[in-house]
């Protein structure tokens, strides 16, 4: 990194730095990265070096299901790596222009260059810097105050992976059960993570909350959840005996007080420790995928129903399966996970069931029949049609 005082846009243009390797080598030199550990998502592998030990304590307790034991780079090389410099925010000295802000966002949140070998991302809000090379990558600034960016830098690394090999993005959550996984998307605010964490609770496998990939291969359609921690509104905490200890008492009184309505539009996060909340063992990457459902039911809109769809004539449940793979993802050689086409879903889950559970929003009702679906997919007990 450069000296103090000493701004980066100096740095780079003297430098001509107008690669990722040559970015990379200014910000990394000087530094010394000693504190390592490795990660194995499936049959991805991933080293992490870091500046802080107190950094890669938190890594490895985040994600203990997946840290790899033993000497961490004595074994065979890994698919991907990521260098953290924790410190104070760097100066980019390269054009960037900002991302265009989502429908009813004021603020800026990230500003990107695109060079010759791979991406520059700058979080504006807290000025981390992230470079994303093809088989490398670097992220500068604040870590430690920015834990959750570097975990979401870390699993971006994992979806680009997967997604160079043929998989499609669904905004989704994903459980597993005995019977193979399922699916589950919605509309907006339907409650996909409820429901998922409902599921959990009785039994199945936390696979992702929000985000899943569909990949086909020679055993069959196959999604895969990335290695994130769910995040989630009150309103799926207060609901959920399981979750409820996570919001203070005094916190839950006042929610208690709150309409339904008024409760499931709060977006306070909260973090769901899948491991700690419902036990070990409880928190896996892929599963065979049995079948897709769409929330599209609402509150007070009577008995839920779920029935087979047909996605190809459903724009609207099909919209809600689609999803972006934001700035942190760069370089890819798919085509179509830059900007997602019907088309590539549609292919990405032919033959695979979809079912749309719609009426009125009943979490209990719908944990009952989204189970039997999973082991007996061609009966839904309590309503709807195959």
């Amino acid at each position: 990194m450069p000296t103090p005082g000493t701004s980066f846009r100096e740095s780079a243009v003297s430098n001509n730095l107008t690669t990722i390797a040559a970015l990379e080598k200014s910000l990394l030199a000087g530094q010394v990265c000693g504190t390592s550990l490795r990660l194995k998502f499936e049959d991805f592998s991933i080293a992490v070096r870091t500046n802080s030990g107190q950094l890669r304590n938190e890594l490895v307790h985040y994600y203990r299901p997946f840290v790899q034991q033993g000497e961490p780079f004595t074994e065979q090389r890994p698919d991907d790596s990521v260098s953290v410099v924790d410190g104070d925010a760097p100066v980019v000295g390269i054009p960037l222009q900002d991302v265009p802000l989502d429908p009813g966002k004021t603020r800026r949140k990230e500003a990107v260059a695109d060079l010759a070998d791979g991406r520059v991302v700058l979080k504006v809000r807290t000025g981390m810097l992230f470079l994303m090379g093809p088989s490398s990558a670097v992220a500068v600034g604040p870590a430690l105050r920015n834990t959750n960016q570097i975990i979401n830098f870390i699993d971006s690394r994992y979806l680009r992976w997967r997604l160079d090999r043929g998989g499609v993005l669904l905004h989704a959550a994903g459980v597993r059960g005995p019977g193979g996984g399922v699916v589950i998307a919605g509309l907006s605010n339907r409650g996909k993570s409820t429901l998922a964490l409902r599921l959990v609770g009785a039994g199945l496998d936390f696979i992702s909350n929000d985000r899943v990939v569909a990949q086909k291969s020679s055993d069959g359609l196959i999604m895969y959840g990335l290695p994130k921690q769910p995040r989630v509104n009150p309103g799926t905490i207060v609901t959920n005996p399981i979750l409820r200890s996570l919001i203070p008492e005094s916190r839950r009184n006042a929610l208690s007080e709150l309409s339904p309505d008024e409760l499931w539009r709060l977006e306070d996060k909260y973090d769901v420790d899948i491991e700690a909340c419902f036990g070990e063992g409880k928190r896996v990457l892929s599963s065979p995928l049995r079948c897709v459902v769409v929330l599209s039911w609402k509150r007070g809109e009577g008995p839920p129903r779920l029935n087979r769809v047909n996605l190809a004539s459903r724009s609207d449940l099909l919209a809600a399966l689609m999803k972006s793979v934001g700035v942190m993802v760069g370089g890819s050689i798919n085509p179509d996970v830059r900007r997602p086409r019907p088309q590539a879903y549609l292919a990405a889950l032919d033959g695979c069931p979809a079912y749309e559970l719609g009426g009125g929003a009943d979490f209990d009702w719908a944990c009952e029949n989204v189970m039997s679906l999973m082991n007996t997919p061609k009966t839904i007990p309590g309503g709807g049609q195959p």
